[in-house]
């Protein structure tokens, strides 16, 4: 089995995304969905502006040594923390895909850049 890839998210449309207890929830019409704990930041507007996202699709997902961002088509920008300081859990995000599988970013298996 090929491993997950978050670029796999893309095209994705959003049915529902809210914060709740700082923790993003977005679910999506395929029925999967991802849940992140980690500190993010919303670019392009803030939570009182995550339901315009509703209906949306996902563009893009860049994974960087100390950021993952997520793109959507309504220019929304949502950047998660993944340096040591950002994680509030053990995990930074769960993935819940629509056939069963789950996928788990944790603490310890952060990018760490080389020195």
């Amino acid at each position: 089995m090929d491993s997950f890839s978050l670029e796999e998210l893309t095209g994705l449309i959003i049915s529902d995304i809210a914060l709740e207890n700082e923790t993003l929830g977005i679910a999506f019409e395929n029925g999967s969905s991802l849940s992140i704990f980690n500190k993010f930041e919303i670019d392009a507007g803030d939570a009182s502006n995550l339901s315009t996202t509703k209906g949306k699709h996902l563009v893009s997902v860049t994974d960087t040594p100390t950021t993952i961002d997520f793109y959507f088509s309504n220019g929304m920008t949502i950047r998660v923390g993944m340096t040591e300081s950002d994680f509030a859990d053990p995990e930074a995000m769960v993935y819940y895909g629509a056939y069963g599988m789950i996928e788990v970013w944790r603490e310890e298996s952060i990018k760490r850049p080389t020195e």
